[in-house]
């Protein structure tokens, strides 16, 4: 047995403007409140991997050789995808804990995972940057992005640094980020080029 009121003569009111803008006003709250939320949880992520410095899609930390059973696989396909010599466990151990370098695990902040390595060997007048990013993140700006992130680091803890890149004269990927990034050159010979920026 259903039981059906009816209202007759009843005027149902719309919602008026003042209504529609309450509602407006608590989605957005809810927006930013999920938005605070997601930050949190990132730099929570971000803390907990010691992060040194980071950019909206990425992130730099340090290497450390704890974690090369998990890491130097990927640290190793990273430099063989950029075309460099294959590196025995012994140099990549010295690259990573040589104390007149900076060396960094390049990390995708979307999905956690090492994505690249980033070096600066410094030398009494310029730090000399090497940056290796897995070729399938070519072509989206992760690498001038994570070139952007890394200088800026180094500047503000360096006083005056003074950058140097070497790539091969081939390379014209290479070529093109260096100079959108603000590098001149600064020699040539056949297997290389040197940029410079002050």
């Amino acid at each position: 047995m259903s039981i059906h009121v009816f209202l007759l003569g009843v005027k149902i009111a719309k919602p008026g403007r003042a209504t529609f803008e309450k509602r407006q006003r608590e989605q957005g709250k809810k927006k930013k409140q999920e938005e605070k939320r997601r930050l949190r949880a990132e730099r929570k992520a971000i803390k907990s991997q010691n992060a040194i410095a980071q950019s909206e899609r990425v992130f730099i930390r340090k290497w450390s050789s704890e974690e090369f059973d998990s890491e130097l696989s990927a640290a190793l396909a990273i430099w063989d995808e950029a075309d460099e010599a294959a590196l025995t466990l012994d140099e990549v151990t010295h690259l990573i804990l040589d104390k007149n370098e900076l060396n960094w695990a390049v990390i995708k902040k979307e999905t956690g995972e090492v994505i690249g390595n980033c070096e600066f060997l410094m030398s009494p007048d310029s730090f000399e940057m090497k940056l290796q990013i897995r070729r399938s993140e070519w072509g989206c700006g992760i690498g001038s992005e994570t070139a952007r992130l890394a200088i800026g680091y180094v500047r503000e803890n360096y006083t005056e640094a003074r950058f140097r890149v070497k790539t091969k004269p081939d390379n014209q990927q290479s070529i093109r980020l260096l100079k959108k990034l603000g590098f001149a050159q600064e020699s040539a010979t056949k297997e290389e080029l040197c940029f410079i920026k002050n």
